[in-house]
């Protein structure tokens, strides 16, 4: 049965009509429509505007978006154990099944950096307790480079630090990051970079050899204008933060939480990332969910837990872009740049975020993150995701995790 199709005609082809689920609303894909989403064994079987009925029902009046892709995360945990007490795979997966998100990346800088294959893998098997997908990106080195390769098959893409953040992954030497941007244009994985000053000069050497680039964090309006300069001649996409968006240089002095790399600009900067995002200059919304106790934060710890609240930024944007915009912005641009698929058409997997547009507050109490704590709690939001569905099995119901 094809997508809109008639009900009609599917009880006269002997189409079971009852079927696992059927979800009714505002669907937002390529464009946004009212129908029902009909699922059985976890996939999307038809989409139709014909009265159809489930075992589960849910009928809303709020919009349903395909999953949300979480591309830049730090979720803390590897092999060492060290920093769990931040985060960990089930407590991540946690805060991000609550902000809508179905399917996250790792970043490698943890004590124990994914920077071979046995790191990665030991980090697959760690990350099997989360009750949603973690990709992994594989840490690149100075002294790694002949280990880069050996994990193309078990990483989503590779991270490049031209720039200092936490861990100690920094590779700002421009002859070793051509030298890796060389070896990894071959295995045609996307290279994430945290550039620092470097951006025109790495985008030059990423051009030289083709390679897949993605520039992580863009933070002020200069990176946008080299990005505009490069973007249509390469393989280039980038990505913004929801505190880059929401939050501008005077919220720093009045929140010293507020610190992280690179640091919150200026409201004309706020302003530049906001015409970027509506003009398409910038192609997805990363979290850089950075989890850190207040304590660490204290100590001057680099970054902000935001998973648990991506839902609640969505819907901010939604008082300015248009519900197909944010759709490439959280799930078909994340899904390209990981190479997974994603969408609300027949023979998908029913991977879905339901995001209710009633005014809501951020509290601490709600938060499912370890850390414990939002930059964001006490500020009230348009709305927040109600519902978030993987595979067909809701995670989430009535804004209440099921597990």
């Amino acid at each position: 049965m094809s997508i809109l199709g008639n009900s009609r005609e599917a009880k006269q082809e002997g189409w079971n009509m009852n079927y696992d689920m059927v979800i009714t609303g505002k669907i937002v894909d390529t464009k946004t429509y009212n129908a029902s989403i009909c699922i059985e064994d976890n996939k999307i079987v038809s989409i139709t505007r014909e009265g159809v009925s489930g075992k589960k029902e849910i009928k809303t009046p709020a919009y349903i978006f395909p999953g949300f892709i979480d591309a830049h995360v730090h979720l803390r945990e590897d092999g060492s154990q060290q920093w769990t007490y931040k985060e960990d795979f089930i407590t991540g997966s946690r805060a991000a099944i609550h902000g809508g998100v179905i399917t996250v990346a790792d970043m490698p800088n943890t004590p124990e950096p994914a920077g071979n294959r046995e790191a990665v893998l030991k980090k697959i098997e760690l990350a099997k307790k989360s009750q949603i997908p973690v990709l992994f990106y594989g840490a690149v080195l100075s002294s790694n480079m002949d280990k880069l390769k050996e994990m193309a098959d078990v990483v989503c893409g590779y991270k490049i630090y031209a720039a200092e953040t936490t861990g100690s992954l920094l590779l700002d030497d421009l002859d070793q990051i051509e030298k890796a941007v060389e070896i990894l244009a071959e295995t045609g994985k996307p290279i994430v970079f945290h550039c620092g000053n470097n951006l025109e000069k790495i985008l030059k050497i990423c051009k030289k050899y083709n390679a897949k680039t993605h520039i992580a964090h863009v933070s002020d309006k200069e990176e946008i204008e080299i990005i505009k300069k490069y973007k249509g001649s390469m393989q280039l996409t980038c990505e913004t933060t929801p505190h880059n968006l929401y939050f501008s240089e005077k919220d720093t002095k009045k929140n010293k939480l507020l610190q992280v790399k690179p640091p919150i600009g200026t409201e004309e900067n706020r302003s530049e990332l906001m015409a970027a995002l509506k003009t398409g200059i910038i192609d997805m919304l990363s979290t850089d969910h950075a989890p850190h106790t207040l304590e660490d934060k204290k100590q001057g710890a680099a970054g902000l837990p935001e998973l648990d609240t991506y839902s609640n930024i969505v819907s901010w944007l939604l008082t300015e872009l248009r519900p197909e915009q944010i759709v490439k912005l959280t799930s078909e641009n994340p899904a390209k740049h990981l190479g997974i698929s994603t969408g609300i058409k027949e023979g998908l997997p029913a991977n879905l975020t339901i995001l209710d547009m009633q005014r809501t507050t951020v509290e601490k109490k709600d938060l499912k993150t370890k850390c414990g704590w939002s930059p964001y709690e006490g500020h009230e939001f348009p709305g927040k995701a109600i519902y978030t569905v993987y595979q067909g099995k809701i995670l989430m119901e009535n804004g209440i995790l099921l597990k």
